[in-house]
C-alpha cells in the first residue's frame, strides 16, 4: 500500500512515526525536530527521484515538451 503514496503522504507519515510526542487536549498535532523534517524529505525526495520520477532524456526533450 505504501507503494501508492504521494510524495507529500511519505512525508507526512514518516513524520508523524518520528514525533517527538503529541499533546492529550490536541490528538491531531505532532511536533517534531527541523532537522529530523529536513532530513525526511531529503530522504523521500531521493526516493522519488530514483524510482517515481522520469527524467528527460535530454536537454533538448525538455525543450521540445515546453512548446
Amino acid at each position: 500500500m505504501t507503494n501508492r503514496l504521494t510524495l507529500a503522504q511519505r512525508i507526512v507519515r514518516t513524520a508523524c512515526e518520528l514525533s517527538e510526542g503529541t499533546d492529550p487536549d490536541k490528538p491531531h498535532l505532532v511536533t517534531i525536530n527541523i532537522k529530523d523534517l529536513e532530513a525526511i524529505i531529503d530522504e523521500h525526495l531521493e526516493w522519488w527521484l530514483a524510482h517515481v520520477y522520469e527524467a528527460p532524456a535530454s536537454c533538448e526533450d525538455v525543450s521540445n515538451q515546453n512548446s
